[in-house]
Parts: structure tokens; C-alpha cells; sequence
């Protein structure tokens, strides 16, 4: 079953594959900068990261259509139940979301179907921003808004490469690796606190990896994001498919 769903659900993940192969080559035109500066006033060294290019225009479409497929994925998974199960199948049937819990019960039990463990289902899913279907309801919402407003992400954050700190007679003071820091265009971001007459060394393999953000999700970078809104859909789809199972048509 739901074939057209999992087709959906595969061009989202092609989206996704293309967003990062773009998003590799941005990188490599090295959209960021990782500096050593020195205060004017007291010659104390400190850790710099400037962002100095946009993301690329390009790269809100795709994401648009990535989460645009995985909410067709839910909508044509909706369908096809309600086909199976001699529902009624129009221009409202649709995977419910809704803004609140109340509002949620009520598009549930407004569903048109023979079958009351259908709603008691899609109930169970609690597509709403507090329920346990939180992320289906986020997706829900970025497909209706970027029918109206592009999806913008944005180039906010980085890890840095690997240095240590010293003290001005050479003993370490702190290393420091692995973080990852927000920031956004043109901003600058200092991460370094260097001891009085104290300097700092890079490592040989001195890199950073910047990242790019959704406007609206704060926790996630994009590619996070994606991953977890596709495999929140593909697990739906197969849950509903073992309903099925245990409920076969009378």
C-alpha cells in the first residue's frame, strides 16, 4: 500500500541528497572566515569567525520541496487509507494538523470514515505543537508557508578548528575543539579569552565546517531537521500500515 506516499517520500530524500552536495560545494568556496586578531588598546590575541557570504537563493527551493513532498507524503497516505477503508475521499481529505489540541480532536473526528479506530489513530498521532506528532505538525506548517514565503535558511553557525591557549611562559592555559557556534551574516564571533601576554596556536589541521539553519527551528541545523522530518514520516506511514494489519476490512 501507499505507493504514491513512499514515492513522495523518496523525492524528498532526493532533495535532501541534492541540498547537500550544494551545500558541499558552497563550503568549498569558503563562505566564512577564521581569523587571529589583536585588540588595538592591549595587543591581547583573540579567536575570530566573520560569515561573509549568503546562502545561496537556490537553496530555500530545495528545501521547499523536500518538506513540501514529505507533507504530500502524509496527504496521499490519508487518501489512499480512506479509499481502503470506503471513507470519502475530496478536496478536504488531508493528514490532520492542527494549532491546538482541541481544534486536533475535532478535524479527527470530522474525518468521514466507517471506521472508528481510523480516528482513534490519527487521534493518537496528536499532530499539534504540544502533542507527540510535534514534528508532523512542523512540517505541516513549513509546506503552508512556503506556499506564500520561501523557506529561508540561513548561514548562522560553525564549528572552529582545533587550538590551544598558553600562558605567556609557554604552559597551556586551554584547548579547546568540537564546539559549535551561532552566529549570522557578518556577524563576528569571538571564542577565545587569552591570559595577559599569553598567545594562541592553531593546529596544522586548522578547519571549520559551517552550517546552515532554518528560520523557526533553533535546535536543528537544516540537515538535522530534514533527516528527522523524513524519517518522522516514513515511520507514520509504516505505523499506520500495521494498523491496517490489525484491523483488515470487514
Amino acid at each position: 500500500m501507499f505507493k504514491s506516499a513512499k514515492l513522495k517520500l523518496d523525492r524528498a530524500q532526493h532533495h535532501i541528497a541534492d541540498l547537500e552536495r550544494q551545500f558541499k560545494s558552497f563550503v568549498e568556496r569558503k563562505p566564512h572566515r577564521f581569523s587571529i586578531k589583536h585588540y588595538q588598546e592591549t595587543g591581547q590575541p583573540v579567536i575570530q569567525i566573520r560569515f561573509v557570504e549568503h546562502v545561496p537563493d537556490s537553496f530555500s527551493v530545495i528545501i521547499g520541496d523536500a518538506i513540501h513532498n514529505l507533507s504530500c507524503a502524509l496527504d496521499h497516505t490519508m487518501w489512499e487509507l480512506m479509499g481502503w477503508d470506503g471513507g470519502t475521499q475530496d478536496r478536504h481529505t488531508k493528514f490532520p494538523a492542527r494549532d491546538n489540541r482541541t481544534n486536533f480532536d475535532a478535524a479527527c473526528n470530522g474525518i468521514r470514515t466507517p471506521s472508528e479506530w481510523v480516528r482513534q489513530m490519527f487521534i493518537s498521532f496528536e499532530v499539534f505543537p504540544e502533542g507527540e506528532g510535534r514534528i508532523l505538525y512542523i512540517i505541516n506548517s513549513f509546506d503552508n508557508h512556503d506556499k506564500h514565503h520561501v523557506i529561508a535558511p540561513v548561514l548562522r553557525a560553525t564549528t572552529h578548528p582545533p587550538f590551544q591557549i598558553f600562558h605567556q611562559n609557554g604552559v597551556p592555559f586551554l584547548r579547546m575543539e568540537g564546539n559549535r557556534f551561532i552566529g549570522g551574516i557578518s556577524d563576528d564571533i569571538e571564542i577565545a579569552n587569552v591570559p595577559a601576554g599569553g598567545y594562541i596556536e592553531l593546529d596544522d589541521t586548522a578547519n571549520c565546517e559551517p552550517s546552515i539553519f532554518m528560520n523557526g527551528i533553533s535546535d536543528a541545523d537544516a540537515f538535522e531537521a530534514l533527516r528527522i522530518f523524513s524519517a518522522k514520516v516514513r515511520d507514520t506511514i509504516a505505523e499506520i500500515e500495521q494498523k491496517i494489519s490489525e484491523n483488515p476490512k470487514k
